[in-house]
């Protein structure tokens, strides 16, 4: 499910997410002393979009922004997906 490392999480970009950004998917490295949240992440990524405007997944689960992350973990973010 997660990755193999101790202090390291992978990010993975969806959609138009990652057409703004220029990467699909980045490997983080993240202080083990330091609890971690879905939130930490996305400024870590430097991300300037609304973090309102998209889905977040830790492990295959969808979870909201206040979640927290372990190392090893894999975090996704995909824009909120809309239909007619």
């Amino acid at each position: 499910m997660g990755i193999e490392s101790c202090n390291k999480i992978k990010v993975i970009l969806f959609a138009s997410l990652e057409e703004d950004m220029g990467w699909k998917e980045k490997i983080l490295r993240i202080d083990n002393n330091v609890e971690m949240k879905v939130n930490s992440i996305w400024d870590l990524i430097n991300c300037d979009f609304p973090k309102e405007n998209f889905i977040v997944a830790v492990n295959d689960e969808i979870v909201d922004m206040d979640s927290s992350i372990n190392t090893g973990d894999e975090v996704a973010f995909m824009p909120i997906f809309t239909g007619g």
